[in-house]
């Protein structure tokens, strides 16, 4: 069981990757409107930001590490999921 936030934390981290991207596609669409894209482009723009997503979260691990339970952290996860 002590394994257990550990997965739930990082299932949170993964979904919440996940809606980063598909949010950060849907503004590019709507700053370029008929914009016909290739493939490339498109996973180009994807691994950025999800590079983009985990800098941001490694960062705001390193601040709540030392001070956030595991609980608190899936709270705060669950927050900034929900502010997307």
């Amino acid at each position: 069981m002590g394994c257990l936030p550990a997965k739930h934390d990082a299932c949170d981290t993964h979904h919440s990757r996940q809606l980063y991207v598909e949010n950060e596609e849907k503004r590019f669409q709507r700053a370029c409107p008929g914009y016909n894209d290739k493939s490339e482009m498109k996973k180009k723009r994807r691994k950025k930001s999800e590079q983009e997503f985990d800098k941001d979260d490694k960062a705001r691990r390193k601040i709540m590490g030392i001070k956030c339970s595991d609980a608190e952290i899936i709270r705060n996860y669950k927050k900034f999921t929900i502010a997307m």
